[in-house]
């Protein structure tokens, strides 16, 4: 396993004593046991389940989109999920059988499932949930994707670390925070960042293009059922026209309407420089500055990265990799060459290839060197 650094460990412990959830490690332990849920009828069992999946167990973000459909399957299937639910309880429970189990209840997924069963006991169960996977990736651990064989492993990768750092982590319950702290924090994805090595995409998404008001006020947030950040067509179009109005990418040169035709014409994202969601509230955007045109290739790759990439950074990273497929195709015609002339030292010396000038010429990454062989 891979030791934690220091910065890391403060920065999680100084972060864990301001978490709303922090305090709710033992918020279901009068419901969550053996004589409560064996003693309350169907209707109530149903409910308590019900509202337990609504708000992922008090532990990750609620099950909001799953819920009725869970409930459904737990009136249809009553009585033998009630009897699956009190096996947990038994002195031998078998915790390989009852994940593989997981897949005659509907709804009922790995996450939800171990955050019960954190619920059972916090100091024998872990939770297995995308972060819980992703938290592991980061510290170096990678576990298997199948459910029962991943479940096994986080509980031996994370007992090591409540071994190893037992004044950190008390129990599964705390380490899960740590996994959360990671993936979910900025400040944790920070640390992540510079002290382990870690790489995050800023969005599974590419961020969408601008749209609002008259005076290129962005970044202020207007809340449906998550934040969104309001965007300014105007500010897309002065920033596009600033380009020349070519529609062309300003990190790789293309333009989509040489590919496309009309289908793409007038089409291209704008990225912004400094992006929206870094900056966290209403500023006044200057489309000059902080926007520019680029195609779609060049956004997503500015994005891969958190923080973003810079475009001199992406254009140098194109710039290598044009020097690369420069000198393959170099090698291959070296190669070539002396195929049919092996007595030639210098491969540009035959006489049809001459018109090759030695020094490095300036290409685009699109080189076909068609021209050159077809004769062949």
């Amino acid at each position: 396993m891979k030791e934690l650094p220091k910065e890391v460990l403060e920065g999680f412990v100084s972060w864990y004593c301001d978490y709303p959830l922090s305090n709710k490690e033992d918020c279901y332990k009068d419901k969550i046991n053996k004589e409560y849920l064996s003693s309350i009828g169907k209707e109530k069992f149903i409910e308590f389940f019900y509202e337990f999946v609504s708000v992922g167990g008090e532990i990750q973000s609620g099950g909001h989109r799953l819920k009725n459909g869970f409930r459904e399957t737990v009136k249809n299937n009553f009585a033998s999920f009630r009897t699956y639910i009190l096996k947990t309880f038994d002195d031998n429970f078998n915790i390989e059988d009852w994940i593989v189990n997981l897949k005659n209840y509907h709804r009922f997924g790995i996450g939800a499932a171990t955050i019960f069963l954190n619920r059972v006991d916090k100091n024998k169960y872990a939770i297995l949930n995308k972060k819980t996977r992703d938290g592991l990736r980061i510290v170096g651990c990678k576990i298997s994707s199948s459910d029962e064989k991943a479940y096994l492993k986080v509980l031996e990768i994370q007992y090591w670390y409540i071994q190893r750092y037992p004044e950190i982590f008390k129990n599964y319950y705390q380490i899960d925070a740590f996994m959360h702290y990671l993936v979910g924090v900025e400040e944790g994805k920070r640390l992540a960042i510079r002290f382990l090595g870690a790489h995050f995409q800023s969005n599974k998404l590419l961020p969408e293009e601008i749209s609002n008001p008259d005076d290129y006020l962005e970044g202020a947030k207007k809340t449906i059922t998550v934040n969104a950040y309001e965007r300014d067509p105007k500010a897309r179009k002065k920033c596009i026209d600033h380009y020349g109005n070519k529609y062309e990418c300003q990190v790789c040169g293309d333009s989509l309407t040489k590919k496309y035709g009309k289908l793409a014409k007038g089409f291209i994202h704008v990225h912004h420089i400094i992006p929206i969601s870094e900056r966290g509230q209403e500023y006044k955007i200057d489309p000059l500055n902080d926007l520019i045109p680029v195609c779609p290739n060049c956004h997503a790759m500015l994005h891969r990265m958190t923080p973003c990439l810079s475009i001199e950074k992406l254009r140098e990273i194109i710039k290598k990799q044009k020097l690369v497929v420069y000198i393959i195709f170099i090698r291959s015609l070296t190669a070539f060459s002396k195929r049919l002339s092996p007595s030639s030292s210098n491969f540009l010396g035959h006489p049809k290839l001459r018109r090759i000038k030695p020094s490095l010429p300036k290409i685009r990454p699109s080189l076909n060197p068609t021209p050159y062989c077809s004769k062949y």
